[in-house]
């Protein structure tokens, strides 16, 4: 059996030692790292980022949309005010929904 070449092995131990550079990566630019970023393909989704109201987890912690949805009432009798026990959380109204609850018999 041969033994290994000597700047062969040199090399590998080097580059080894340089560890995994894939982590440092930031693809999208956004100023974060690969390894910190929950979507490293999108320069609007990162740690600590504005969220919107799009139905993405722009800031990484877990939920899209937080502190953005509001409450709206389904209006079944089109009187203007909405059932409160249908109420629905969105960013936008869904069909046939309002921003005013508080109807007694929709």
């Amino acid at each position: 059996m041969r033994a290994p070449c000597p700047a062969l092995l040199a090399w590998s131990l080097a580059l080894s030692a340089c560890g995994d550079k894939a982590d440092d990566v930031d693809a999208d630019r956004d100023g974060v790292e690969a390894d910190r970023d929950c979507d490293d393909a999108d320069p609007s989704v990162y740690p600590g980022a504005p969220e919107a109201c799009d139905g993405v987890d722009n800031d990484c912690d877990g939920v899209a949309d937080n502190g953005l949805a509001r409450p709206w009432y389904p209006d079944a009798d089109g009187d203007g005010y909405g059932d409160p026990d249908g109420v629905v959380e969105a960013c936008q109204p869904p069909a046939g929904a309002l921003s005013q609850g508080g109807d007694c018999d929709d």
